[in-house]
């Protein structure tokens, strides 16, 4: 057992993924769960099957930081692993981003390797913060541009980064004090963006560990059917990357960023009803018999 890792684990409305999450963990690391008032059973579930994991009780939706922070409160670990509810650690991943932060006293902060389901390297999760450049390519379709890591990462290397995904991060603890926790400012996204680069300011290194493999469904409690919930959670995003850019590089780009909304959102919705058509033209169309 690695006695000074502990795990904080927001979740909401996430029962069907909680089991995943938690149960290769357990035994391993202390788990503190922290519910932002979920209304599908989650916290029944944690009564019910792991009785031996704190659950600590919103009672509403803090956000991803300020709830990643009441968690904090309630561990005790040197080093807190954050993992979002619908991943799932693969064999000695906490184990190796643990070691890496005996490469140097300077890394702050390590990322695992996140993958799809299918064991692909999930894109955008590691490497570069949000800006407007790389949100005006995103949103043309460059995509080959616009991410944080892009096809050109080298996800077999372990190696020194700009950020790393708050879906699966560890940090020293006393580094996370010293930054006055995760900002709350951010309701949900780009957070992790911001603490790597206050830390980074600092002095520190912050670094993906690529041996740590976690697989990561990625959006997976805020998945919700009907395009006007996905929509919603985009513009949460947006809100996010926009306040992102506003304090890093200037109020000008980030209105800027703000007059491309709705740009995006119908670029957004067209291609949902395109794939949504294309799903439902080829379910139902006839298949040939040999």
């Amino acid at each position: 057992m690695l006695h000074d890792v502990s795990v904080v684990i927001v979740n909401w409305n996430g029962a069907q993924y909680l089991p995943g999450c938690i149960g290769p963990l357990r035994g391993e690391v202390d788990i503190v769960v922290v519910d932002n008032g979920s209304a599908d059973g989650s916290i029944g579930l944690l009564g019910r099957s792991f009785p031996d994991v704190r659950c600590v009780e919103a009672g509403r939706n803090l956000g991803f930081s300020a709830a990643n922070n009441v968690g904090t409160r309630h561990c005790g670990g040197s080093y807190i692993l954050f993992l979002n509810n619908d991943t799932c650690v693969q064999h000695g991943a906490v184990a190796a981003m643990r070691g890496a932060f005996e490469l140097d006293g300077r890394i702050a902060i390590v990322g695992g390797r996140l993958e799809t389901p299918d064991g692909r390297p999930q894109r955008d999760s590691v490497g570069r913060p949000p800006s407007l450049d790389r949100e005006v390519r995103r949103i043309l379709c460059l995509s080959a541009w616009g991410g944080r890591g892009g096809d050109e990462f080298n996800y077999e290397a372990s190696q020194d980064v700009a950020m790393v995904c708050g879906a699966a991060l560890m940090i020293r603890r006393r580094v996370l004090e010293e930054l006055g926790g995760w900002p709350e400012e951010y309701f949900a996204y780009a957070e992790d963006a911001d603490l790597c680069r206050r830390a980074i300011q600092r002095g520190y290194r912050v670094w993906f560990e690529s041996t740590a493999r976690i697989v990561h469904v990625e959006g997976g409690s805020g998945k919700r059917a009907g395009i006007w919930r996905a929509l919603r959670a985009h513009v949460i995003s947006q809100r996010s990357v926009n306040r992102y850019i506003r304090r890093y590089e200037g109020r000008f780009r980030a209105m800027l960023h703000a007059a491309l909304l709705p740009t995006d959102l119908l670029i957004r919705s067209v291609r949902r009803i395109g794939r949504t058509v294309v799903r439902a033209v080829t379910r139902n169309a006839p298949r040939r018999v040999a």
